[in-house]
């Protein structure tokens, strides 16, 4: 890539990473870093919230894995979003494709990216995200 994802249009933002497999959470990290994207990274709800308030984090979009050990994000964006002073949109990933998973993650109003994907439909899909939080707010 010549030009990032911000020198491209993109839009500034602070991503919140939420995944449990460290080697996956370093690489996609490194991607949103090398797209001019900051980005907090951790492997559970609770970890991020307690790093978002103790380090007054305004993050402007959630990502995160489905299935998280025993957990799921279902259980752990909660936790974030109860920091937060305002709502975030929050993008799902997950190789999951049932029919359950598709209703859990939409009832709550969150976008759901099926794996694989390719890192520019990842990208796609934030900013995507991002100008609708922004045109409701």
């Amino acid at each position: 890539m010549t030009d990032n994802w911000r020198a491209q249009g993109g839009i500034d933002m602070t991503i919140v990473l939420l995944e449990d497999d460290s080697l996956v959470r370093v690489a996609m990290s490194a991607f949103f870093r090398t797209e001019g994207i900051v980005v907090v990274a951790g492997a559970t709800g609770a970890a991020m919230a307690d790093l978002i308030t103790l380090e007054r984090l305004r993050p402007t979009l959630i990502v995160a894995d489905f299935r998280l050990g025993s957990r799921t994000a279902m259980d752990e964006v909660p936790d974030i979003l109860a920091v937060l002073p305002a709502a975030v949109p929050v993008i799902v990933t997950t190789g999951d494709t049932s029919a359950e998973t598709r209703k859990l993650v939409e009832a709550r109003g969150w976008s759901l990216l099926i794996k694989p994907y390719k890192p520019q439909h990842l990208l796609s899909v934030i900013k995507e995200s991002r100008l609708s939080a922004d045109r409701t707010c």
